[in-house]
């Protein structure tokens, strides 16, 4: 499984469930001082579609979703641990991630 799609696909996952909620409960003025404040381009963009919501941006990415989910299926088929052969960070936070899905 390619280690960028599986970052990707969780970090989705982790600021549609958790940050979405916090940036669509500030007012405009505050959701717009936070994002003034992110140095980062990147997560500024993050910010407002969790705050838009995912959904409007992940027509592409509900394919990719499901292909995510056999790719980890296939992948813990054959292997024990997510990330070479023994427990990981990686092992510890998909779980606290994928736990709660159906």
């Amino acid at each position: 499984m390619g280690r960028r799609v599986f970052l990707l696909c969780v970090s989705t996952i982790g600021w549609h469930r958790y940050v979405g909620k916090m940036a669509q409960n500030l007012s405009d003025a505050e959701f717009e001082e936070k994002v003034k404040n992110i140095p980062v381009p990147e997560q500024q963009v993050k910010w407002r579609r969790a705050r838009e919501g995912f959904r409007r941006h992940a027509r592409r990415g509900n394919a990719q979703d499901r292909g995510l989910g056999a790719q980890l299926d296939d992948h813990l088929r054959d292997n024990e641990w997510l990330a070479g052969g023994m427990y990981t960070l990686a092992d510890i936070c998909n779980f606290a991630i994928a736990n709660g899905m159906q």
